[in-house]
């Protein structure tokens, strides 16, 4: 092998190596699996063995799964285009989006995604006469060495690779259940290079560039031993340690070892290679000659063994047993594969080096295999590792002998992923499915997979892998794991963007909290950022007691739609009447809704009171007595709020956050209207209205992203009617750019039958005895590893289920916010020995 740059030219997904050789390079985009989806990972296993099947006429192929870091400047630059810039909130989202990037490098040393390729000879024996003549007699010897003076070399054919796209054509066909991708040349140009750059800082274009200057910058890079042991690469602007560790043996039970899964777990990057050869099946070197001479050999050794019972050489007798299995599956016509397999990690040092060996080293042991620090061929299997070096089947002191179903059980092209590419921070991935005991902070510490969202790309068209367009969003679980947390720092969070947000806070307790803060804030002189952003947050209490609140929920006094306004104003006389009274105003109501809407158009000012009236001048004396009562709701209770004469018009959302809470709310906790007091029933018409007028304000404008979070919304949910009003914002919010957050204790809350539409994103945190509904609403198969990865769930921890069908066990993260974290708090109290 030389250790010289074979490459001579490349193309998209090919390259031409210096003696004719001509590979094609595809990516193979990671298979996002669930933690706990062991039928999906055998499913794939077989996608990746009759994928790899195919590739037995090109007798070799190359696996390299490559840790690229993650360019959080890049993503957090794109976020920032989307900061609404012209409002209060703006000196705040700058701030975070100033600090995030270092925060985050902070807390996680090593921030990065693995890529895969997969690298495959196209047949020598189909290599062009042309090219062959080309490199045979193009220039004598002394032309060549003259040149190479010069500091010149030959130019490739022009437009070689026309003569290879049909072939690069069929074997992406053919290995279509990978959904392979072709790699562009300067992508291709790159990560040749980046084989030379491992673990360094560096410029990508300013290494594209060098490579279209001159090819043979691709390894331009000073190697030399560090102490006789390590690899040390120098350039010009970065220098470090690189080691290469080849596994020398593999379990003898290779059935879900899934090694590759596991070596990404790793908080530190590994980069894995397979040189990968398939056994020929006839001829001396075929893998049933080799398997039956070395069998032989071994037979006299094990006989001597049994014959003196020699507990030492038990290692003979496994590899005997080994060279059976494997005999036996090359005479059924099994597909047999030889490779070479090699971990490279990078260091600043031989300690952090001798570190990460020691971690792997004990990663490979626990699955019954054993990794080699390799100091005599480290300088061999770092060239090895290039691009288009295939196996060297004489050189066999590392190479594996299975069959290739066998291979796949190493669980290729997997990973681990929930969220979106773009987005604000909120957690990381849990890698566990044991409990964390209540410390969300260990779980944090324990996985470098960040957790991105950004709600508003849910409708979003042309964002590939997405398999919803459903915008609205559901959060679930019982009060105390952090849901209401979370709720609010989403809230937060995308209040930065270019929307307006509306929340509905039956409980009271956020504007109360956000003042404490702002004058704690203020009397310290600090976070000045956040007390801008407190300030441009419009905070609406709704009071009966205040002559200005007066009927500011009528339907009449805000809707200019007929069949939405009679749905609301229906809704909101249904809620507060018995079944019996609703019974006898059915045939009425319809009717006198359109002679008061008749009005409306007519030019006059109108309000539900008016309605009323209406009944009041019926002959039925009980529609008479039904509006007299009605009448008498809108003067002396709640209901002023919704019933009036509609003339109160003064409730706006023209600010770009808003806060609603209604004083003096009893709101019912039971779904049954016998047991309701009058009083909630009357609280539960107003939280429609409330809910509706924001919903409504939503719709008004197609161009203008809203998000419109209800709280506690299984109170509202404990009716038919209150379902009703809810599935209708969720049926027309996609359209309307109109997101529905919806916070809830329980995920059934969210699966009812009334509503087909669902919800695109879900956080479900831990829930006493909801388990089976969690898993069902999730589409998770119900067994003991899923149930215990429910159950399990710790303080601050919930299942995250994506619009791109990806579900995840998430530790929310909010200490990277730590100025905003006090907002969130919800529990107070006097006492001193809390703490």
């Amino acid at each position: 092998m030389e250790i010289t740059s074979n490459y001579w030219d490349f193309a998209d997904s090919l390259i031409l190596r210096k003696n004719g050789g001509v590979f094609a390079v595809f990516e193979v985009p990671s298979e996002v699996l669930v933690t706990i989806d062991k039928r999906g990972r055998e499913r794939f296993k077989q996608t990746a063995f009759s994928a790899f099947s195919k590739l037995s006429v090109y007798g070799d192929f190359e696996l390299h799964t490559i840790p690229i870091p993650i360019d959080l400047y890049e993503r957090f630059e794109l976020l920032r285009q989307d900061i609404d810039q012209d409002s209060g909130t703006a000196p705040l989202a700058n701030l975070m989006m100033d600090s995030l990037q270092e925060k985050i490098e902070d807390e996680i040393e090593f921030l990065f995604e693995y890529k895969h390729y997969i690298s495959i000879p196209l047949k020598s024996n189909n290599i062009s006469p042309d090219l062959v003549s080309t490199l045979k007699d193009s220039m004598s010897f002394y032309k060549k060495e003259t040149l190479k003076l010069l500091g010149l070399g030959e130019l490739p054919p022009l437009n070689w690779y026309e003569d290879w796209q049909l072939k690069k054509n069929a074997l992406k066909s053919a290995l279509h259940q990978l959904r392979v991708r072709e790699v562009e040349k300067t992508e291709l140009e790159f990560l040749a290079r980046l084989q030379f750059l491992r673990g360094q800082f560096y410029d990508k274009e300013t290494e594209v560039d060098a490579i279209k200057n001159c090819i043979d910058n691709i390894d331009d890079t000073n190697i030399y031993f560090e102490d006789h042991k390590v690899l040390r690469l120098e350039n010009k602007d970065d220098d470090n340690l690189v080691a290469c560790f080849p596994i020398v043996d593999y379990p003898q039970n290779v059935s879900s070892i899934h090694l590759q899964e596991e070596l990404q777990l790793l908080d530190f990057p590994v980069e894995s290679i397979y040189k990968v050869a398939f056994s020929a099946d006839k001829g001396v070197s075929s893998s049933k000659k080799k398997a039956r001479n070395k069998r032989k050999n071994l037979g006299n050794v094990v006989a001597e063994i049994e014959e003196d019972g020699d507990i030492q050489r038990l290692e003979v007798l496994e590899a005997h047993q080994m060279l059976v299995d494997y005999q036996e599956k090359v005479e059924s016509k099994e597909k047999m594969v030889e490779f070479l397999h090699f971990l490279v990690v990078t260091g600043d040092d031989e300690d952090e080096i001798e570190e990460r060996y020691d971690i792997l080293s004990k990663l490979i042991a626990d699955l019954e295999g054993s990794l080699a620090r390799g100091y005599a061929d480290r300088l061999y299997l770092f060239y090895k590792g290039r691009f288009t070096e295939l196996l060297d089947k004489k050189r066999e002191s590392y190479v594996q002998y299975t069959s290739l179903e066998g291979f796949c059980q190493n669980m290729f092209f997997v990973t681990k992923e929930v969220g979106n590419k773009v987005g604000f921070p909120i957690g990381r991935i849990d890698n566990e499915i044991a409990s964390w005991g209540g410390d969300f902070e260990a779980a944090l510490q324990a996985s470098n997979r960040l957790v991105f969202s950004n709600l508003l790309q849910a409708n979003k068209m042309g964002i590939k892998d997405k398999i919803t367009n459903n915008p609205h969003v559901a959060i679930t679980g019982a009060t105390g794991n952090g849901k209401s947390y979370l709720t609010k720092l989403l809230f937060t969070l995308n209040s930065f963007l270019k929307i307006k947000s509306v929340y509905i806070d039956p409980k009271a307790e956020m504007r109360s909290q956000y003042m404490k803060i702002l004058k704690e804030y203020e009397e310290q002189n600090i976070y000045e950022e956040v007390q801008e952003y407190i300030k441009s947050i419009h905070f609406v209490t709704l009071d009966m007691k205040e002559d200005r609140n007066i009927g500011v929920l009528d339907p009449f006094a805000y809707i200019d739609e007929k069949t939405t306004l009679t749905e609301i104003a229906s809704v909101l006389i249904s809620t507060v009447l018995d079944k019996e009274d609703s019974k006898k105003l059915k045939s009425y109501l319809l009717e006198n809704i359109d002679k008061v809407w008749d009005r409306k158009q007519n030019g006059e000012t109108v309000g539900m009171l008016h309605l009323f009236k209406t009944f009041e001048e019926e002959k039925d004396e009980d529609v008479v007595r039904i509006g007299r009562y009605l009448s008498k709701m809108g003067e002396n209770t709640l209901l002023k709020l919704c019933f009036s004469d509609g003339s109160n018009k003064s409730l706006q959302l023209d600010n770009k956050i808003t806060i609603f809470e209604i004083a003096g709310l009893d709101m019912p906790k039971t779904s049954k209207y016998e047991d309701m007091t009058d009083t909630q029933l009357r609280s539960l018409a107003v939280m429609y209205g409330l809910t509706f007028f924001c919903a409504d304000f939503g719709e008004r404008d197609r161009t203008q992203e809203t998000l419109l979070y209800v709280d506690e919304a299984w109170q509202i949910l404990l009716t038919p009617v209150g379902r009703q009003l809810l599935a209708r914002i969720k049926r027309t919010g996609r359209s309307f750019n109109n997101f529905l957050v919806l916070v809830t204790q329980s995920v059934k809350d969210v699966s009812t039958e009334d509503d087909g539409t669902g919800f695109g994103t879900v956080f479900a945190f831990s829930e006493d005895s909801e388990t089976s509904s969690i898993l069902e609403h999730l589409k998770i198969k119900e067994d003991d590893l899923s149930k215990a990865w429910v159950e399990n769930q710790t303080m601050g921890q919930c299942i995250f289920s994506d619009v791109f069908g990806r579900r995840e066990r998430i530790t929310v993260d909010g200490t990277i916010y730590d100025s905003i974290t006090p907002l969130y708090a919800t529990v107070t109290t006097n006492l001193k020995s809390t703490g």
